[in-house]
């Protein structure tokens, strides 16, 4: 998005699907507070940036 006086804004979103249940050390078989479901982990990258536009 142009904001004018030459400054840009980005703004994105991802959204990361894994293969495995072990990114954040938490899983199913994991005790108490601690305790997971069954699946593979997910999670969210979000970002912002305000700069310069590139000719």
């Amino acid at each position: 998005m142009d904001l004018g006086n030459n400054f840009d804004l980005r703004i994105g979103t991802t959204m990361h699907f894994t293969f495995t249940d072990l990114v954040d050390g938490v899983t199913e078989e994991s005790l108490g507070e601690r305790a997971g479901t069954a699946g593979n982990d997910r999670f969210l990258y979000t970002s912002f940036s305000v700069g310069t536009p590139s000719r």
